[in-house]
């Protein structure tokens, strides 16, 4: 994946953690993670962490959706 794609998959995930809060509080240190890899050069550890962070976002979404029925 080039950097360019990289970094609007970071924007995104980036984008739905703010809505995600307070579920997201876990996921923005690997976000800052891949972006400093990115900026590092270290494409693959990016890669990676966005992977590690989208995954942990779907798991915060979850538990979001999950407090919003209890309501």
């Amino acid at each position: 994946m080039g950097s360019g794609l990289l970094k609007s998959r970071l924007a995104s995930i980036k984008e739905e953690l703010e809505s995600l809060e307070p579920f997201s509080k876990n996921v923005w240190p690997l976000v800052r993670a891949a972006e400093k890899a990115l900026e590092e050069g270290d494409v693959e550890a990016a890669e990676w962490l966005a992977l590690i962070a989208e995954i942990r976002t779907s798991y915060a979404r979850y538990w979001a959706a999950k407090n919003r029925r209890r309501g």
